[in-house]
């Protein structure tokens, strides 16, 4: 029975080995160097062996959707509004297994009008891209855009002029538990990717890994979305009318809440009554008698 000093590296490597094992350091120049090859091929093998397997879920990823690398890092993009208001783009990022909340971005739409989902997509992706190069900062392998072809297509409208190697995709949820439509071609009763180019959408096939991490981004970018969505909403619910209207600060406001106790009492009153509360003219009081119709 082999001896081996219990804590040290010897005692794992002798019982794998079934025998003692000896560890020596070379010092001769040449032995060492052969040390160092031996050490430097080996790192290179393993680097070799984790780039080729990666993870496989990405794998699959990659070769699911016929993409160009292995999407380490994953940005997804959602459009949150109801009928164009209070519009929002957001994106979130995966990468290493895990949310990365830091590089979290989030946009109010700002040259939309009404609800046009596909030209919002088009915008934030346009503003995040110029944001994210301006700024130097690390562009990710793949856009996962929440949403079907038109958004897709809106998505890669904005991203070719910035000329970037940068994979994209579009994930549509399943409709209903329709069967498929034999005209079509198109299931609606799965999860399904929009890819560049091609007409058929590639299904995702259910409790699938790489399924459900495509699930799992795309319903947290659609949680960070609608958040920011419902924070700006319930915003501007709090919001006084009288907070537009020139001359009117927190202090006239509050005096003017407390003398006629509602919104609709002031906008009932007259401009002698408006001017009743302290520090308020006529000129004030006629502002917000226009600014209150």
């Amino acid at each position: 029975p082999f001896k081996a000093s219990v804590g040290t590296p010897t005692t794992w490597l002798s019982e794998r080995k079934g025998s003692s094992v000896k560890i020596v350091f070379p010092r001769a120049r040449v032995r060492a160097k052969v040390l160092k090859l031996a050490n430097d091929n080996a790192f290179y093998a393993f680097n070799k062996h984790k780039e080729t397997r990666g993870d496989d879920t990405l794998l699959h990823i990659k070769k699911l959707l016929d993409l160009g690398t292995i999407p380490k890092r994953i940005a997804a993009i959602d459009i949150s509004n109801i009928s164009g208001s209070e519009a929002v783009g957001a994106f979130i990022i995966f990468e290493d297994g895990k949310f990365i909340k830091d590089d979290y971005r989030r946009f109010k739409i700002k040259t939309v009008k009404g609800a046009n989902d596909l030209a919002m997509i088009g915008e934030v992706v346009g503003r995040y891209l110029k944001k994210m190069l301006d700024e130097g900062r690390e562009l990710p392998d793949l856009f996962l855009i929440d949403g079907g072809r038109g958004q897709l297509d809106s998505a890669l409208n904005a991203m070719a002029p910035f000329d970037l190697n940068i994979d994209a995709v579009g994930i549509a949820k399943a409709k209903s538990d329709m069967p498929l439509n034999k005209k079509t071609g198109i299931r609606r009763d799965v999860d399904r990717i929009y890819l560049p180019d091609k007409k058929r959408p590639v299904y995702l096939e259910p409790f699938m890994p790489s399924t459900h991490l495509l699930q799992k981004i795309r319903d947290e970018v659609h949680r960070f979305a609608i958040t920011y969505h419902r924070k700006l909403r319930a915003r501007r619910t709090l919001e006084s009318p009288l907070d537009k209207i020139k001359g009117i600060g927190k202090a006239r406001r509050l005096m003017l809440l407390k003398h006629f106790k509602s919104i609709d009492a002031i906008r009932k009153a007259s401009i002698e009554e408006i001017t009743e509360v302290k520090g308020i003219n006529k000129k004030v009081a006629g502002d917000i008698k226009k600014g209150l119709k």
